[in-house]
């Protein structure tokens, strides 16, 4: 048995465990569907290598990117295969919470410890006890919470507000930011001990337009999954209509193109995907023309050529005879291409499972 089919069964046997109470409202399937790591690119075979790496062990990690890069999904990925994989996963978004309540929110309180405490509320930490703590936006703490949070990481304990005694917790932390935390600690505005403390080991999400090698395999991934969501017939895309896709600048990242990709299987009546379709839903009004002004046209046909052929070959077991045989190229020609562009097969193909 692989490593691939060792993660798929870990998978299963935690989420059945569990009762994916994480996402009690999703299907085993539809929560392995969600949690899949999809690519061919460099940075994603370094993260997929890294995760595996620390996932069993209980060192803190930051995971940096920009927004809609699937920050939280590398940070699921990590808790599903560590050691509390079937203790609770626990999410906290300290840029949703106001901050005279993200103390309460994260540490709990007591009946009465402030106006409108009308009853004891655990507070997050205390809910992922022996599981996992995923903060998202830490950037965002106001600086009372670093201090305690910073406390609670130096202690395993947590002050309860209106509580007398500290209270014992046994939680590995994650955090995830779209912030440059030493610019914010240089401004006096994050501190830097806790900085110190977060980032053991960081994980650094690239934006999807620094990695286009991953377009085609993440949209090909949507397509399937909401066509069969959707009980439809998967829909395929014209070689004009991902070239359009290859050329636009992604700026909603990964989060965008699953956005547009949704679009595109409820709206579109055809099997078949166009580039006017996908135009259309990049708000490029008449034709693709204004969508190549994203990148110069020489990186664009390049980008488009190197992902092309990777697909090519994965769809057909990189066998290069049979791939340059469906391409209609010469063999010596497909064999150009592939030093040209150094396609490299990854151990795990095309679609890469971190469980």
């Amino acid at each position: 048995m692989n490593k691939k089919e060792l993660y798929m069964l870990k998978v299963d046997h935690t989420l059945e465990k569990k009762g994916f109470s994480h996402h009690s409202d999703l299907s085993i399937s539809e929560v392995k569907s969600k949690y899949k790591i999809v690519g061919v690119s460099r940075a994603i075979k370094g993260i997929i290598k890294l995760i595996d790496k620390v996932a069993s062990q209980d060192t803190i990690i930051m995971i940096t990117g920009e927004s809609g890069t699937g920050k939280e999904m590398i940070a699921y990925a990590i808790h599903l295969n560590s050691r509390r994989a079937d203790k609770p996963f626990i999410c906290v978004n300290c840029a949703a919470i106001h901050e005279t309540l993200i103390e309460s929110e994260l540490f709990g309180h007591k009946r009465g410890s402030f106006t409108g405490a009308y009853a004891t509320k655990k507070g997050k930490f205390q809910l992922a006890d022996k599981g996992t703590l995923f903060l998202d936006e830490i950037g965002d703490l106001s600086a009372n919470a670093q201090a305690k949070l910073l406390r609670t990481i130096e202690t395993g304990e947590v002050e309860i507000l209106g509580n007398e005694h500290e209270e014992n917790v046994d939680v590995r932390i994650i955090s995830a930011t779209n912030k440059n935390l030493e610019d914010l600690v240089a401004r006096g505005i994050f501190r830097e001990d806790l900085l110190h403390r977060i980032n053991v080991i960081e994980i650094n999400i690239p934006p999807l337009r620094q990695r286009p090698d991953d377009i085609l395999p993440l949209t090909n991934h949507f397509l399937e999954i909401y066509c069969a969501h959707n009980k439809i017939r998967t829909k395929r895309l014209t070689p004009s209509a991902e070239a359009v896709l290859l050329a636009y600048n992604w700026p909603g990242n990964v989060r965008e193109l699953r956005n547009i990709v949704e679009k595109m299987t409820v709206l579109v009546d055809s099997p078949v995907i166009n580039n006017h379709h996908i135009a259309e839903f990049l708000k490029f009004p008449g034709s693709v023309n204004g969508l190549y002004k994203a990148k110069p046209f020489k990186q664009a046909k390049k980008s488009f050529e190197k992902s092309y052929i990777t697909h090519a070959l994965w769809r057909n077991n990189w066998n290069v005879s049979k791939t340059a045989k469906v391409l209609e190229l010469p063999r010596s020609s497909l064999y150009e291409k592939i030093k040209e562009y150094n396609i490299q097969r990854s151990p795990e193909n095309q679609t890469i499972h971190l469980y």
